[in-house]
């Protein structure tokens, strides 16, 4: 038997089905956009990518500590990072109908950007880091 709960909480999903599917979208569309930018070399992709990278070298907590091998630290400040950075400002402003859609697509966007290395090359044609 399914808790009542449970279909109540289907329900609300099934309600909501044509919103989560335009997010999704909005998401993988701009995600290729950002691939597509960098694949065509097109330089203010790059230059944003470069410059996005080098911040995070300079100042990431995270990428410091992953730099000086404590992954677990890393992790922990990374699911902190998401957490209160990410998910919280995420929720509050789902509240509202417009901002969640470009803030969606900026961040496709910007994982499609950070699809190349330092080269300029594709990271998702190695097999590990494309994973």
């Amino acid at each position: 038997m399914i808790p009542h709960w449970f279909s109540r909480v289907w329900r609300a999903i099934s309600r909501a089905r044509i919103p989560i599917i335009l997010m999704g979208l909005t998401y993988l569309v701009s995600l290729g956009v950002g691939i597509g930018m960098v694949s065509s070399q097109n330089g203010f992709a790059l230059r944003f990518r470069d410059k996005l990278i080098r911040d995070a070298n300079a100042t990431s907590p995270i990428t410091k500590s992953l730099s000086s091998g404590n992954r677990f630290r890393a992790a922990v400040l990374d699911w902190g990072a998401n957490l209160f950075l990410g998910a919280i400002p995420n929720t509050v402003g789902g509240l509202a109908i417009v901002p969640p859609y470009p803030m969606a697509a900026f961040r496709g966007w910007v994982g499609g950007v950070v699809s190349v290395n330092n080269k300029h090359r594709s990271r998702l044609t190695n097999q590990n880091q494309a994973v």
